[in-house]
């Protein structure tokens, strides 16, 4: 559920999603019992939801005989559009009880879960399409859907057969797999005819990308240009802290064409928006949870107020070949505070590069003269994609990342597989040895290679405990061609 005002406002902190909020409904200043037998004003998803609560419970009431999907249905069909739902809710729409009471049947409506509007596509892999046909709460069964594309790419059907992608045959329920032909923005219409009233139209707009993989080389020559004196950030002082700078061109980071960059006072940097990142926390690559399109060099607990140096920026060279450097500069770390804490201070850089798009990252002290924090021990290292699925993880809290070393990251081709090989543990922990060595087994074995190249991979178990064999696995993902 949102929370709407009595102007039918959406208010500052609601839920929102248009594909996994249903509707509005009044969340403000609502007048509610309180702990303590009293009563008071409240505002909160939780008070909108309670609205609906009793909508479907009057529904119930006035007719026993309604499923709950019909009630659901209602409850939806019969919501009264607002400006203020619309793009952030399935319904765009407030709840309205009486016309969910009084709705007759003759007035269909479509609701599109999957994709979402002005989302993205990956060129040569499946995009789902699944919409849901709903008159007065009722299912709308024996509809023709079909979807047109304006690229060029064939006309498809949605269809409610129960077939995959379809879940479940006569649901109203439609659903489709579309196969983009060719990168850049979409429109798709979609059309629904015999559905029992009028007929139905809705679209979807798209950005279809050309994703990339990315190589690894784990033995690219350290080069470090020392920048400390360049462009001060201005993240001195500021914990868990970002700022937006300008590239100085334009870089491709997978598929997507940016010319800005979030800097973080925690090592990383992100594409298209902050890293909505208000305090620290461990995740690996890949993991749909926010932050994602995301280059992490370093990223770590890392304390500028307490630090002497700083993160400065630099665009050295002339058009075409220019690069941006970034430099995180003597930082200590958080901990460093607490009793027997690090000491010591870390400095690390991350270097984008005009036209290649190839992603340096190097490390002139890794060491925050404490073990168990050394060398990247609770660092995160590697590169994720804009929506969580897909990446390249060379360390994760594994350590590896001395002084003096620098890593490679290139965009390759279409010709690259995702291989993913969980490890059957009878307890304990497994340690992976593999050929080539930017496969990652720190848990489960994951990595990023060219078609048809063989990956050996060795587990030897902690003392005591029992390797039992391979979870299944393979290759899935950026493949987009024989072999």
């Amino acid at each position: 559920m949102a929370g709407t005002d009595r102007n039918d406002d959406a208010y500052n902190n609601t839920n929102y999603g248009l594909t996994s909020v249903d509707l509005g409904a009044p969340g403000v200043s609502i007048y509610s019992t309180l702990p303590g037998s009293s009563y008071g004003y409240k505002t909160g998803t939780s008070m909108a939801t309670p609205h609906v609560a009793g909508a479907a419970a009057l529904l119930w009431a006035n007719n026993p005989a309604l499923s709950l999907a019909q009630v659901k249905g209602r409850l939806l069909n019969s919501s009264d559009p607002t400006a203020a739902m619309a793009g952030i809710t399935l319904t765009g729409g407030r709840l309205n009880v009486y016309n969910a009471l009084t709705c007759s049947t003759g007035y269909p409506r479509m609701y599109i879960t999957r994709p979402t509007n002005n989302g993205i596509a990956i060129l040569g892999e499946n995009t789902e399409f699944q919409l849901r046909l709903s008159d007065c709460g009722n299912v709308v069964s024996g509809a023709t859907v079909t979807v047109t594309p304006n690229n060029g790419d064939p006309v498809f059907n949605l269809l409610d057969d129960g077939l995959a992608p379809d879940e479940s045959a006569g649901d109203g329920i439609y659903s489709a797999y579309w196969l983009p032909g060719s990168a850049g923005p979409v429109n798709l219409s979609i059309h629904a005819t015999n559905t029992g009233g009028s007929d139905l139209n809705d679209a979807r707009d798209l950005t279809v990308i050309d994703v990339p993989g990315y190589s690894i080389d784990s033995a690219y020559p350290y080069a470090w240009t020392e920048i400390s004196t360049a462009t001060d950030l201005g993240l001195n002082g500021i914990d868990d802290g970002d700022t937006e700078i300008a590239i100085g061109f334009d870089f491709d980071f997978y598929g997507s064409t940016y010319n800005t960059v979030w800097v973080h006072t925690n090592g990383m940097l992100k594409f298209g928006g902050s890293n909505e990142l208000s305090y620290f926390e461990f995740l690996g690559i890949p993991d749909a949870s926010a932050p994602n399109n995301y280059i992490a060099p370093f990223w770590e607990d890392l304390n500028p107020i307490v630090s002497s140096g700083g993160i400065f920026s630099q665009v050295q060279g002339s058009a075409p070949n220019r690069r941006l450097v970034l430099q995180w500069h003597d930082l200590k770390h958080f901990r460093q505070v607490e009793a027997g804490g690090p000491q010591g201070t870390v400095t690390f850089q991350a270097i984008l590069y005009e036209g290649s798009n190839d992603i340096v990252v190097q490390y002139q002290d890794a060491s925050f003269d404490k073990p168990g924090f050394n060398d990247g021990a609770r660092a995160l290292t590697g590169l994720e994609f804009i929506d969580g699925t897909r990446g390249v993880e060379y360390a994760n809290q594994v350590g590896g990342l001395t002084a003096g070393m620098a890593l490679l990251y290139s965009p390759t081709n279409s010709n690259q597989r995702v291989l993913s090989v969980p490890e059957n543990i009878s307890g304990g922990s497994v340690t992976g040895n593999q050929v080539p060595q930017q496969i990652n087994c720190p848990g489960d074995c994951f990595g990023q290679f060219a078609t048809n190249t063989v990956v050996s991979l060795t587990a030897t178990p902690d003392p005591g405990y029992t390797f039992t064999g391979w979870i299944g696995g393979g290759c899935s993902g950026l493949h987009r061609g024989p072999g």
